[in-house]
């Protein structure tokens, strides 16, 4: 695997149970997880998507969004190419909110902006921000101790369930 090839691999993350058993049911059933990247240079939709290879009826699973490519980065077929975080809250405020430019969609205020991002880099490393839309919150992750692959994530499941 090339550098780039395996730099690109990294971006492929499960955060919380929930979406690791989503993306180990890909893996097992669905023919893996596609990989997609914005074609927007430094637009507002900017990021890695990631969406079972295969339709439920065996058909390759269409574009996410029209802003993606017309086929996959690359499909990832093994659960220990994908890491695996736990999510943590470390933080929780309310934003303002403002009507954008075309009136059709709500976007933080330009201060507010500022601040989710002051957060996010307070709270260090590989942090995220998600919108609480029922209480207007901007809500600030960061990985929860110690990260391993999803493969490793499978196995601590099935050890803690023997128990």
């Amino acid at each position: 695997m090339s550098e780039k090839e395996s730099e690109r691999r990294e971006r492929v993350v499960a955060v919380g149970d929930d979406n690791a058993r989503k993306m180990l049911d890909w893996i097992r059933n669905r023919g893996g997880i596609a990989v997609w990247t914005s074609r927007i240079i430094g637009g507002p939709v900017d990021g890695v998507y990631c969406v079972p290879a295969k339709t439920e009826e065996g058909y390759d699973s269409p574009k996410p969004y029209w802003f993606a490519g017309d086929s996959p980065d690359f499909v990832v077929t093994d659960s220990s190419d994908v890491r695996f975080v736990q999510p943590r809250e470390v933080g929780r405020f309310r934003v303002a909110i403002r009507k954008g430019s075309q009136g059709l969609a709500y976007k933080c205020t330009d201060v507010s902006t500022l601040k989710i991002r002051k957060a996010v880099e307070k709270a260090g490393g590989e942090s995220w921000h998600e919108f609480d839309h029922s209480s207007q919150e901007a809500v600030i992750y960061s990985p929860d101790g110690g990260e391993m692959t999803l493969r490793d994530w499978e196995e601590t499941i099935k050890t803690e369930k023997g128990r």
